[in-house]
């Protein structure tokens, strides 16, 4: 198998779907590689924002303290090699090419055993002895329960190499929906809730209510708003599990850039090269998991604690791409994210003022959620740009818009970088938010550009 072999196997397979018998399914093929699931040791990173960067933050922490370190992110991301890293990279094309053959590979042999046993089934309607040890639901099931699907493939290939390289500590994003396959698992030793849950998003409250009562042992959750606090310090208290919560009052940040961010917690300095405010609650989140883990037995000093936490950059996440003039690219879609960003500009507004400039995907509400939030908030939006070949998509999405701002689109993201970059005075800033794939692409034209 080559590698575009492995990204197309992974990226045509099916959606993951909602089902009791996704459990029994992965623990057969889990059979099939070794039972990589058996020795894991992980946590979980639940919530709706930050875990990504939660995941990065500990994950550079435990590397310069000398441990391995696998971290699997649920959401299949555009370059699917980003999904799986190895001690903060991701896995080379050579390990995701051979993870993807291999579990491939036990996909293939379900299927044919399945086939087989079916085959098998006499006329009292029990299967032969030969495959008595298959589960009855998986051959009652074929062909469905033998088809692969893009989450459960990646999941395998990460146990997989967590297994091969003997890593202290696995990692696991959950994905924001509920056919999460990880969650087949048995429960980690701790789980850790990043960003604040929107008190009106009851179903993530609800989901990480019930993922609590499957018996972890140990919450650390970012500071949380009344209403989600007390379901999850409820739910907690009644399973004798321990919760973590970093106190605000203990964090003072100091200095706010485009070059990065320092605060103190605890009467302990920190620097960051993230930028923006709301940095500093992922990171205080960060170190109370840390004190939890050296409660496990980690050995994890202050300084590898501190050195970690500097060494992490993450592409399109209030990235600062250029200082003068100001370029910054954030991956944003949710509601809550775009405030997030809003408030990090608000925070830069003394240095870069508070004319701005957009670029954003061919996509009415999220402009006007953009528009609205950096209006309530003294912006004056200079110009908004977008991507889009289809012109019957710009006139529905952006007709209203265009009532009310100038509205540039651009057929490619190289075409919009080039333009984009060269109107931007000074004075001004260029946000590139959107998608992942949006942003990615606008952010390396961009980069590409700045070069010269």
């Amino acid at each position: 198998m080559t590698y575009h072999n492995a990204v197309k196997y992974v990226k045509s397979a099916a959606n993951p779907v909602r089902s009791e018998g996704v459990s029994v399914k992965l623990n057969y093929l889990c059979s099939l590689i070794g039972e990589p699931h058996k020795r894991l040791n992980y946590i979980r990173m639940a919530g709706s924002n930050g875990k990504t960067i939660c995941s990065a933050m500990l994950s550079s922490v435990l590397v310069k303290s000398g441990y391995d370190v696998c971290t699997l992110n649920m959401s299949p991301a555009d370059d699917l090699k980003e999904n799986i890293r190895y001690n903060t990279n991701p896995v080379s094309i050579e390990d995701f090419t051979e993870l993807v053959s291999e579990v491939h590979t036990a996909y293939n042999t379900l299927k044919k055993r399945l086939e087989d046993a079916r085959a098998s089934i006499g006329e009292d309607g029990e299967v032969a002895e030969e495959y008595a040890a298959i589960p009855r639901s998986l051959i009652d099931g074929y062909p469905k329960t033998a088809e692969p699907m893009g989450s459960e493939i990646l999941l395998l290939c990460a146990l997989l190499l967590c297994q091969r390289r003997g890593c202290k500590l696995c990692i696991i994003e959950s994905a924001h929906n509920e056919a999460d396959p990880s969650l087949f698992l048995k429960p980690p030793f701790a789980a850790v809730i990043c960003g604040t849950i929107p008190s009106d998003d009851r179903k993530q409250i609800t989901k990480i209510k019930s993922y609590i009562r499957k018996g972890v042992s140990e919450v650390v959750s970012a500071p949380q708003d009344t209403y989600a606090y007390k379901i999850i310090s409820d739910t907690c208290a009644a399973i004798n599990c321990r919760l973590t919560v970093p106190v605000r009052s203990a964090l003072t940040v100091k200095q706010l850039s485009l070059m990065g961010t320092s605060f103190v917690y605890n009467s302990e300095a920190y620097k960051l090269s993230l930028c923006g405010r709301f940095q500093t609650a992922n990171a205080i989140t960060v170190i109370e998991t840390v004190k939890m883990l050296r409660r496990y037995g980690y050995n994890i000093s202050t300084a590898s604690e501190k050195l970690g936490m500097a060494d992490v950059r993450i592409p399109s996440r209030f990235e600062v791409l250029s200082v003068n003039p100001t370029v910054i690219a954030d991956s944003t879609y949710k509601d809550e994210a775009v405030e997030t960003v809003c408030e990090s500009l608000f925070d830069f507004s003394e240095y870069t003022g508070r004319y701005i400039s957009l670029c954003l995907p061919c996509d009415g509400p999220l402009i006007e959620n953009y528009l609205n939030m950096l209006e309530a908030r003294g912006y004056t939006v200079v110009q908004i740009y977008t991507v889009c070949q289809n012109e019957e998509e710009q006139e529905r999405q952006l007709s209203n818009i265009k009532k009310r701002f100038k509205v540039v689109c651009f057929n490619t993201a190289k075409a919009a970088s080039k333009q984009m970059l060269s109107a931007l005075s000074s004075e001004d800033t260029l946000l590139v938010s959107g998608n992942n794939a949006f942003t990615a692409k606008l952010r390396l034209e961009i980069m590409r550009y700045l070069e010269f």
